[in-house]
């Protein structure tokens, strides 16, 4: 299949364009603004020579089957059936969506979404002219199509998808009065005002305000009646001017969208994926009106893209050169109202030096915010060679990941919690630890509060129930020591006298003294029984 036009110039100009959809340095798409392409196309197989070259451009960005950055595409015959009658950058937008790069995540297009919407609404002739409540009803329903949460909500609150409330009788009546406030004027409610706040307030996303030369700040009115009103004024123009407006307000709600997609960022995995600038493609048709349209939105996205401070698009037109002539203002493309064949853009192509290699050098020498729109920048396609296939391009090679966004981000809570649970942990036994009171040879840790009852058996009694203990200890060291399984130990105990009534056990010791020695002999022996390293002990009381 052929690849792009081959000739000179044109090796150093798709250089060039990767460098520009790939750049090294990840802040040049959110400062340096590139201005549009138009490459022309001249001879008598111009169309084709024009389609050769926007098919090896489609292909270095869609090698495989997938996208490898962001991009749309438009053919002259989308192109000719939108001229005069709706923007070119609604399909640009819709197709923008589709097919993202793969491990990138979707692109969030809030504001042009919604501006879509109105415009939607604005070129159907059955709709109404509708007031500034009815518009934002209108977007919001839209919204709730693309968004899963305001969907839910909106079922929560019990209006059925033909607009009735669901549930027969009474209780269709009780969720309208308690739930479809709760569940559905609030949250519409509250998109409006943050619409509002964010399009016309807000001095940093207020791109809507600056096009319509609003001031900024609580004074400003509600957006969708400053909309509807915008809609109601374009109605009455002219159609071709009126879609020329919605394309000027398109343009920007799209822009603003990208430029703050293309933030650059080192901690959201959205962001980080974010490495290439978004690409446009229109491949200009041979026809007068599909040409003017094709020009007339290089011309409004360089403003745009001025106004919006939005460097993350790379824009290339192709055209055949006998539908562009040369403005003698400035220089830029303007439609030929006869069609006729003319030299190489009217001698603006032939007439630049380098053809393809000086719009290469204007890509590459691109730096920061202009302080006027670029106008766009005209060169002509080499002159086809004869037999040839034309350059077989290498595919644009931006980094790929091993994980989407989403999943990155899970997996990294997964680590971030799993590193903090060993400390976490340490730290609540640490809290809820509570120290050992258990007795030696009990089987309970509770803390007895209170003065303890004395015994109703004598001191005397006690002290032999204390010896019987040590006697069947030694009994069982006896027969253990016996069988030869280990070594004992004698130990001989000399105690206190034993006191004659339980009042004198209060400061006596005997008792007491002998039942631990008993516990102890116990406990050791047992250790003894376990560990052939330990020996058994004897007491002789």
């Amino acid at each position: 299949m052929p690849g792009f036009v081959e000739g000179e110039g044109a090796e150093e100009f798709i250089e060039a364009l990767k460098g520009a959809v790939v750049p090294r340095d990840r802040k040049a798409k959110g400062r340096d603004l590139l201005p549009p392409v138009l490459l022309l196309a001249d001879g008598e197989r111009a169309v084709a020579h024009a389609h050769q070259a926007m098919r090896g451009l489609r292909r270095m960005l869609y090698p495989d089957g997938a996208k490898r950055v962001p991009y749309a595409a438009l053919g002259p015959d989308e192109i000719r059936d939108a001229a005069g009658r709706r923007p070119l950058t609604l399909d640009l937008g819709r197709e923008l969506c589709v097919d993202v790069p793969r491990r990138t995540g979707r692109l969030r297009l809030a504001d042009f979404f919604l501006t879509r919407d109105i415009v939607e609404q604005a070129l159907d002739p059955r709709a109404p002219e509708p007031d500034g409540r009815a518009l934002r009803d209108h977007c919001y329903a839209q919204r709730i199509a693309r968004g899963p949460l305001l969907r839910a909500l909106w079922t929560l609150g019990g209006e059925g998808a033909e607009g009735g409330t669901a549930g027969p009788g009474w209780i269709a009546e009780l969720r309208r009065l308690l739930t479809r406030p709760l569940f559905q004027l609030l949250p519409r409610w509250w998109w409006g005002r943050r619409r509002t706040r964010l399009l016309l307030r807000s001095t940093r996303r207020g791109w809507y305000a600056d096009w319509r030369r609003i001031s900024h700040g609580r004074t400003a009115e509600d957006f969708f009646e400053n909309a509807a009103r915008l809609l109601r004024a374009e109605r009455g123009r002219d159609p071709e001017a009126a879609v020329g407006r919605w394309e000027e307000l398109l343009l920007r709600a799209l822009l603003a969208d990208l430029r703050r997609a293309a933030r650059p960022g080192r901690i959201s995995p959205w962001r980080r994926r974010r490495r290439t600038r978004c690409v446009f493609l229109l491949e200009l048709p041979e026809d007068v009106a599909g040409a003017a349209a094709g020009s007339r939105f290089l011309e409004r996205y360089a403003e745009a893209a001025r106004d919006t401070r939005c460097a993350a698009v790379v824009v290339v037109a192709v055209s055949p050169a006998g539908m562009v002539a040369v403005s003698p203002a400035d220089g830029a493309g303007v439609p030929r109202a006869d069609g006729a064949a003319a030299s190489p853009a009217g001698g603006a192509a032939a007439g630049e030096s380098g053809g393809l290699g000086r719009a290469a050098a204007r890509l590459r020498g691109a730096s920061g915010m202009p302080s006027r729109a670029p106008r766009p920048l005209r060169a002509a396609l080499p002159a086809p060679v004869p037999e040839s296939e034309g350059l077989d391009l290498d595919p644009v090679s931006p980094r790929t990941f091993r994980l989407g966004p989403a999943a990155e981000l899970t997996l990294t809570g997964v680590v971030v919690a799993a590193l903090l649970s060993a400390p976490g942990v340490w730290l609540l036994d640490r809290v809820t630890d509570e120290p050992d009171r258990g007795c030696l040879g009990g089987a309970s840790s509770e803390v007895v509060a209170g003065r303890p009852e004395l015994s109703a058996d004598s001191p005397r009694k006690q002290y032999e129930d204390a010896r019987r203990l040590i006697r069947e200890e030694n009994a069982r060291v006896g027969r253990e020591v016996g069988d030869g399984d280990g070594t004992a130990r004698t130990v001989v105990h000399i105690g206190s006298d034993v006191a004659a009534d339980p009042q004198g056990q209060r400061y006596n010791a005997a008792v007491p003294e002998l039942r631990g020695i008993a516990l102890a002999q116990r406990a050791l022996n047992d250790e003894a029984r376990n560990d052939s390293q330990k020996v058994w002990l004897r007491i002789e009381p």
